[in-house]
């Protein structure tokens, strides 16, 4: 039932639907008895609270029939659900916390709260939040698929897994955890934040303008047990630990281009410039072979071998500018 962009105020009583579909209207409420065998589109209603006749319950779960969104409309109950069987829209919501045995078998949205308390056994394939100023996580471990966060606040348990990716851009970080296990790749960017973790294991590791929340200074030391394939980091401010473990380090002077070079050599270039932001070519002895990564126009990333000659030319084709 499609009903999308209309100005529906109520339903009958007694419906039974595949699926309902009632976005941008001013519905404010369902039938306790409404009946929907598949995904409910709420997104921008004027919805409160969901009845708990929309989910089927097997015990201690109670589960949705397909995907839920509730993208901007007033929703603060969610009628006893516990487990979608598909993604969960919850930005722009009233919702405040979530169980702590909740489940998301797709993509949990949960940007653009106030705050938001998750639950210590919250699961879901992929977490996204945008502009929420506070998510909380509760427990001791956070294990999810996929977690991207965008300018929120945000404090962490002392471990998170990933099975796939941990990105924070342009976050406040009040509890950073102190283990990362990603299977991925670890992304920190234009991020606030006390601390480090003391423990890392991710296939890579990016950082790029990591700050103290107290005193705005930039990250000038990567230290702790950190392991990874690759370590990116945006620019040669950051000097590497001596614990740090990486098959190589890329360092990007600019974001079409990367200069990759090995652990030794990232701990005797980068550590003369910490602290600093050098012109990206002085990083090498002049007349030291570097390997650029580049993408010519937007184009997929090709790699050449360039030379850096004695006056500080980089040589061959993608110079830098």
């Amino acid at each position: 039932m499609s009903l999308d962009h209309t100005k529906i105020t109520a339903l009958p009583e007694g419906l039974s639907v595949g699926e309902l579909d009632v976005r941008n209207t001013p519905l404010a409420s369902l039938p306790e008895d409404f009946r929907c065998a598949g995904g409910l589109a709420f997104k921008f209603t004027e919805m409160t609270a969901l009845p708990s006749s929309l989910w089927k319950v097997e015990g201690d779960k109670v589960s949705s029939y397909g995907s839920v969104d509730l993208l901007g409309s007033p929703v603060s109950d969610l009628g006893g659900l516990n487990n979608v069987n598909g993604s969960l829209r919850l930005a722009g919501t009233k919702m405040q916390d979530l169980p702590s045995d909740f489940s998301v078998s797709s993509d949990l949205d949960v940007g653009e709260l106030k705050k938001i308390v998750i639950g210590e056994r919250v699961s879901a394939n992929r977490l996204n939040a945008a502009v929420t100023d506070s998510i909380t996580f509760v427990g001791d471990v956070l294990e999810v698929g996929d977690i991207h966060l965008v300018n929120c606040g945000v404090s962490f348990p002392p471990v998170v897994r990933s099975r796939q990716s941990l990105t924070l851009v342009r976050c406040t970080v009040a509890a950073m955890p102190e283990r990362v296990d990603c299977v991925e790749r670890f992304d920190l960017a234009a991020s606030y934040s006390n601390g480090f973790p003391n423990t890392i294991r991710s296939k890579q590791l990016w950082i790029a303008d990591m700050r103290s929340t107290g005193w705005a200074e930039y990250m000038t030391v990567l230290e702790g047990d950190i392991e990874a394939e690759v370590i990116a980091l945006r620019d040669a401010r950051i000097a590497i630990g001596d614990r740090v473990e990486a098959t190589r380090i890329a360092v990007f002077p600019s974001m079409r281009r990367y200069v990759e070079m090995s652990i030794s050599d990232a701990r005797t270039y980068l550590g003369q410039h910490a602290g600093e932001q050098p012109n990206a070519i002085d990083l090498f002895a002049k007349g030291r072979d570097v390997n650029v990564e580049y993408d010519v126009f937007g184009c997929l990333p090709g790699a050449i071998h360039n030379k850096v000659g004695k006056d500080g030319t980089l040589f061959g084709f993608g110079a830098a500018r």
